[in-house]
């Protein structure tokens, strides 16, 4: 498991997709799955994440069972519900009422296997898992967006709509309303009962009252003093109060006695000043949650606009009752609107709020004031970079279109700075400055190149030649030769996107950028000449070479700055996705690396190279032709998919990690091809890599499932099972059986092979008449005449054991889909293909005769149909050749064989003489009938 996890946000606009047990245990449902973090100490810990739904979950629910007992009800827009262990995240149960988007999702606080669901039809569910009962109510037509069950009582049920109403429902009797309150205008976001029963609370005044006669006796206090009466530390014993949150930005209290609002409270409309990130102050925007603190009956807990957290004393009055809560630090509070709040439970006195801007932050109430952050991610992660002047420093590109710079020295694990002012679209590529401190580069999905100084606040700086697609690397190095003025800096900017490579100028970004192609071309003299799509760049880390990949699965190494091409690597055949130089030091040696001179590369195919091109570039003469390198020193196989991120070790000779898009990551001793760790945390794909500048023994990896993983090699050794790569599925056309068994034929005599049997062929007219003369035996047969022994042309007699046995053997090839013919029976290719076709009536059966050459007469019987058979439409006009050319290559591969044998064969040549003479015997019995 993972040491540290960034994991996917929580889903938006739900009114329960977080839930925390009192041992606690946080869940939260991140787009289908379902994340568990323990949240009882002083920083979060990943447990796991439960992916038993294909759908986006839209709310979730803990049992009150504790420890190993703890249960999950999530729900999904599919309308199916899933019961499950948090502990070993194992499927119990499923409920499948709902049709259509479950809503809401509560589980009672009383009755141990009772589970409450709605949904947007205005259907609620009620399930009892333990016995599986089932039941659903329709109180009302309007869409249910949240609930509540009451912790007094187990059959009552309160069900906020989309359209203001609340009910108070009993879940035993049918549905009965109990409780019909308006108030609310607008959408229902929450609903919470007060922890304890009874509705007063409301602060009573110390008055004057009567003295009591006895007491004053019994304890000697002057009848002239005034006493206080004492409040009870409860709110009484009759009803229960119900808190509820709208859209419409007020907070209402009601009793269940009367069914009437005995308290309302609007947001304050002031703010702490904060900016938020383009949030509209509209009603679009507003989302009001609530949360009732179990431990704390008095108070109640709010969101508000901007993502601050209110603490509203219901017992206080005026400016007392409302309090904001605090945090030490900027990143430590929210920026947006808050979907959901929380409670750990009566004994930890914290709460857990996740809000839009991908945070979720424990507050303590005592203090009321933030203790960490979990920062979640929106999007794909598609690069990961260090600081190579601040180890400590990692830069994130995430496809929600921000940047997040996490400090790895800082003692909280989860220190992240975001950045997205001026980032329009994902953020595929990251590069930071080699020797200016605090400068990022950046590329995007929709083809932008910017420059983001992340020691100030200043918005980026972004180039104003866009590629039209995909940036997929930026890079810095030196400069190109190129025409145009000069420039104050050191290093350029390169971007890869549309098969080109652009050089920008970074202090110059509103000018054109310089196509190296160009540059290329013009110092290796190859003008006229297309070159490959460029996929991938790197410099070496002395920045004298860049290797550029091509989608051929060519590498070229060019020498800087002049781009004189002096090798090319050729150990791909399909698209070059990561290239990655050995580094020159390594924290293990004093000196320069011995492997200084290697290059890893990955592609579209599951295999890793690994070149040494210390002895090619040694070769080379100065102006000379370019090397070429067909065999790569070390090829590295164990994954199943296209390779997507490579990283050498700053620490150990010879340590590489890659990933690839069969979800794993493997780490690699190079030098003896063994893996030393494989990591399969992920829930998909893996994107990018990175080994950590800090510790030699941690790395982190980015994926498809919206989360950051760092984890230790140490832990993680390679188990024989997941080194055994993963195949793919693959769905192939049954083969089709041949209905005649293989035999043997002999002509003349001689035994030959089935494939080397003679090809009859007849011609139309001729198949025209045959059919006339079947169909007048025929009828003949049916009323019990004689033949006349007119000759049939028929298939090539074969007589290969007539003088053992008797028997004439003729066999025709599949070819033709004429009939074969054995001692006494014929079986017609085309039977079975043109059957169920044309069924015949009970009334209709017959017989078929052919006759051989010697006047013996072989019956046919057609096959036996039911009246009830279904005439069909015929599929083909020639159902035979039709079936012939759909047999696979394989078949047609060996008809080719055939028609060789037979066209330049001894016993083809026979064949078709043997064709002639029936034709012409045809002819002869054909005239002589007419006279």
């Amino acid at each position: 498991m993972a040491e540290n996890v960034l994991p996917a946000s929580p889903n938006w606009y739900c009114s329960k997709i977080s839930d925390c047990s009192e041992d606690g245990v946080y869940v939260f449902g991140a787009r289908h799955d379902v994340y568990i973090f323990d949240v009882a100490g002083q920083t979060p810990v990943y447990q796991g994440v439960f992916c038993g739904h294909k759908e986006k979950v839209t709310a979730l629910s803990l049992s009150f069972d504790r420890g190993k007992d703890l249960k999950c009800c999530s729900a999904s827009e599919k309308g199916d519900m899933k019961v499950w262990h948090v502990s070993t995240r194992e499927e119990l149960q499923m409920f499948n009422l709902h049709n259509v988007k479950i809503m809401a999702v509560c589980w009672s606080p009383v009755q141990a296997d009772l589970i409450l669901s709605g949904d947007e039809s205005g259907k609620i569910g009620v399930w009892e898992h333990f016995e599986d009962r089932q039941a659903y109510l329709h109180p009302e037509k309007s869409s249910v967006f949240c609930l509540a069950a009451s912790p007094v009582d187990k059959s009552h049920l309160a069900v906020g709509y989309k359209n203001g109403l609340i009910l108070v429902i009993d879940v035993k009797k049918a549905g009965m309303i109990l409780n019909k309150m308006r108030g609310h205008d607008e959408d229902v976001h929450s609903l919470a009962w007060c922890p304890i029963p009874g509705e007063e609370f409301k602060s009573q005044q110390e008055e004057t009252a009567v003295p009591d006669i006895a007491d004053l006796e019994t304890f000697g206090v002057d009848c002239n003093q005034v006493v206080a009466k004492k409040r009870q530390d409860g709110f009484g014993t009759d009803g229960h109060l119900l808190a509820s949150g709208s859209q419409d930005r007020t907070v209402r209290i009601w009793s269940t006695v009367s069914g009437r609002q005995v308290l309302q409270m609007k947001l304050p409309t002031t703010s702490w000043g904060r900016s938020s990130r383009g949030d509209n102050q509209g009603r679009n925007k507003a989302w009001l949650t609530l949360c009732w603190p179990k431990g704390r009956p008095k108070q109640l807990v709010s969101s508000s606009f901007n993502g601050e957290m209110l603490v509203w004393d219901i017992t206080k009055t005026g400016k007392e009752r409302c309090k904001f809560m605090s945090a030490p630090s900027t990143s430590l509070t929210h920026a947006r609107i808050v979907f959901n709040i929380c409670s750990l439970g009566p004994t930890h006195d914290r709460l857990l709020s996740a809000s839009m801007d991908r945070k979720i932050v424990l507050w303590d109430l005592t203090t009321c004031s933030a203790v960490y952050s979990l920062p979640t991610l929106g999007g794909y992660v598609y690069a990961v970079n260090t600081s190579p002047l601040d180890p400590g420093r990692l830069a994130l590109g995430v496809g929600d279109a921000v940047i997040r710079i996490m400090n790895m020295n800082s003692s909280g694990a989860n220190d992240v700075t975001v950045f997205w002012q001026g980032i329009k679209s994902k953020v595929t590529a990251l590069s930071w400055h080699p020797v200016k401190d605090g400068l990022l580069a950046y590329g995007t999905d929709d083809g932008r190149v910017g420059i983001y100084d992340v020691l100030s606040t200043k918005p980026p700086n972004i180039s104003t030649t866009y590629h039209r697609r995909t940036v997929y690397v930026v890079a810095w190095g030196p400069q190109c030769p190129a025409k145009g003025p000069g420039s104050k800096s050191t290093y350029f900017l390169y971007s890869v996107g549309d098969g080109v490579i652009l050089e920008h100028d970074p202090f110059h970004l509103t000018e054109e950028a310089i196509k190296v192609n160009d540059i290329i071309e013009e110092t290796n003299g190859n003008k006229g000449i297309k070159f490959p799509i460029r996929s991938a760049i790197s410099w070496s880390p002395d920045f004298a070479a860049i290797a550029v990949g091509n989608d051929d699965g060519s590498v070229d190494v060019y020498q800087s700055p002049d781009m004189k091409l002096l090798v090319v690597v050729h150990v791909h055949h399909k698209l070059i996705n990561v290239i990655e130089w050995h580094p020159y030091f390594t924290m293990e040696t004093a000196g320069v690396s011995q492997y200084q001179h290697w290059i890893a590369t990955g592609s579209n195919e599951a295999v890793v190279h690994v070149v040494d091109l210390a002895k090619a570039l040694a070769e080379r003469e100065p102006g000379g032709e370019p090397l070429y390198i067909r065999e790569s020193l070390r090829q590295l196989e164990g994954h199943s998919g296209r390779i997507t991120g490579l990283a050498w070790s700053p620490h150990k000779e010879g340590q590489l990690v890659s990933v690839s898009y069969d979800g794993r990551a493997l780490v690699w001793d190079v030098a003896s091809v063994q893996i030393k760790a494989c990591y399969q945390g992920h829930l998909g794909k893996l994107l990018c890599v990175e080994w950590s500048g800090l510790d030699p023994d941690d790395v982190i990896t980015g994926g498809d499932d919206f989360a950051l993983h760092r984890w230790k090699v140490s832990k993680h050794a390679p188990h024989p099972d997941q080194l055994e790569p993963k195949k793919k599925k693959k769905y192939k056309a049954k083969p089709v059986k041949a209905k005649t068994e293989s035999s043997d034929v002999t002509i003349n005599g001689q035994a030959v092979d089935e494939m080397a049997v003679a090809i009859v062929t007849l011609a139309t007219e001729d198949q025209v008449e045959l059919e006339a003369l079947l169909e007048k035996k025929k009828r003949e047969l049916m009323g019990n005449a004689k033949s006349d022994g007119v000759p049939v042309i028929e298939a090539h007699v074969q007589k290969a054991e007539e003088e053992a046995n008797g028997q004439v053997n003729v066999k025709i090839a599949e070819l033709t889909g004429s009939c074969v013919v054995t001692e006494s029976k014929v079986v017609c290719d085309d039977v079975d293909d043109t059957a169920d076709e044309f069924p015949l009536n009970e009334s209709d059966k017959s017989t078929k005769t052919l006759s051989n050459l010697e006047g013996k007469t072989d019956l046919i019987k057609e096959p036996n149909y039911t009246k009830d058979k279904k005439r069909r439409k015929p599929k083909s006009m020639f159902p035979v050749s039709s079936k012939k050319d759909n047999r696979g290559k394989s078949s047609l591969l060996e008809d080719i064989v055939l028609l060789a044998k037979i066209i330049y064969g001894k016993h083809g040549r026979q064949g078709c003489v043997l064709c002639c003479n029936n034709l012409s015997w045809h002819q002869m019995a054909h005239v002589a009938t007419k006279i």
